[in-house]
Formats: structure tokens, C-alpha cells, sequence
């Protein structure tokens, strides 16, 4: 076998494609929730991107597709992810998405970092992450190596709002991650998450 052929080339995740009834709603909620730009539509398929690719996240729409009430016991994604560069970019985006009324239903520090995890219209679950380690080999090593990690590798709920306060407040990122994993933030908000992440309200038909 040749070096050619033994070689595994690892090419990054490009775009996910979503089938959807919702076709401008869907569209209306990714643009507010992660800022992309419809670059390309018609009455089947909807090309969007946050970026400069061409596409990252597409919605198609065919006949005879109908909703799944029953999506979230179901094989299949559990959610998509959406990373970003500060723990301030992160909380600055869920204060904004709050004052549309778009809430997260679920908020977690994971240990290698810390998220919050929304439904889309169709009962998606979309996780906007930042890192708790400056580097990704770090994050990896903590996840090999951590028996804290070992024992609880889902991690700690959040309340958002009191992780917003305290960065107004002057905190940094890594003293607001201590306090998260300590369960500094639980609440009656927070007493209300459930990891099988089911959407609040049922899923839309």
C-alpha cells in the first residue's frame, strides 16, 4: 500500500443541510441566532452563510415532507455546534437573542467549555460554545486525563443571566468557568434543563 493511500486526509466540517416545512422561518432564525445571509434561493433550497464560503447552512424543502413529533427519542443529530472566540461574544449574543425573546434551553459548562443550546423552529438544538482552555490540545489533554472530566463528562448547568452579571461585573472568563463547574450558577432556571434536550413545548407540527 502506498504512503498515498495509507494517508487519512481530515478535511474540516464545511456545511450542514437541513430539511425543513419552515423554509423562512428557519432562515429568519439563523440569521438572527448566528448572522448569516441567504446567498442563494428558490422555492426547494435555501443557500446561507455566515461567512465567506459559499454555503454553511442550507435548508431544503420537497413534497410530502412532514415534521417528526417524535424526533427527540429518535435516532439521528442531536445538535449542531457553533464556536466562539470569547466567553463575552458568547454572553454578548445571548443577551441579545433574549431581548428578541429567543432563550436558550439549555446552558452548560462542559468542563472544556462552556455552552448554551437553543431550538430552532423545526426543534433543532443549536449549541453556541466558547473554549475553557486557550488552545485545542489543552482541551484534549483535559478531556484525556481529567478525573473530574472522567466522572462527570457532561458537566454543570448554567444561568445565563447571573454569568452575564458577573462578567459586567468584571469577572474573567476562567474565574466565571471555576464558579460554573463549582455550580456557582444553578437556579430554578437551571433546575428545569434536561440533557435529552426535548423542545420546550413539544415539537412543532
Amino acid at each position: 500500500m502506498s504512503m498515498a493511500t495509507e494517508r487519512i486526509v481530515q478535511p474540516p466540517l464545511h456545511h450542514i443541510n437541513l430539511k425543513t416545512i419552515r423554509m423562512d422561518e428557519m432562515i429568519d432564525f439563523y440569521a438572527k441566532v448566528i448572522g448569516v445571509k441567504v446567498i442563494f434561493k428558490n422555492d426547494f433550497a435555501a443557500f446561507t452563510s455566515n461567512d465567506d464560503a459559499h454555503h454553511r447552512v442550507v435548508f431544503i424543502t420537497l413534497d410530502g415532507m412532514h415534521n417528526d413529533p417524535e424526533k427527540v427519542p429518535h435516532t439521528g443529530l442531536h445538535h449542531t455546534a457553533f464556536d466562539y472566540p470569547s466567553l463575552a461574544d458568547l454572553i454578548a449574543t445571548f443577551d441579545r437573542l433574549r431581548g428578541e425573546g429567543i432563550l436558550p434551553h439549555m446552558s452548560v459548562d462542559h468542563g472544556m467549555a462552556m455552552a448554551l443550546y437553543y431550538s430552532d423552529p423545526d426543534g433543532n438544538s443549536v449549541e453556541l460554545q466558547v473554549d475553557n482552555f486557550p488552545t485545542q490540545r489543552e482541551a484534549q489533554e483535559y478531556m484525556r486525563t481529567s478525573p473530574e472530566f472522567r466522572a462527570d463528562p457532561f458537566g454543570t448547568y448554567f444561568d445565563p443571566v447571573l454569568v452575564s452579571q458577573e462578567l459586567a461585573d468584571g469577572l474573567s472568563h476562567q474565574e466565571i468557568h471555576e464558579k460554573a463547574w463549582k455550580g456557582a450558577y444553578k437556579n430554578e432556571v437551571t433546575a428545569g434543563y434536561d440533557p435529552h434536550m426535548p423542545v420546550p413545548g413539544g415539537v412543532p407540527l
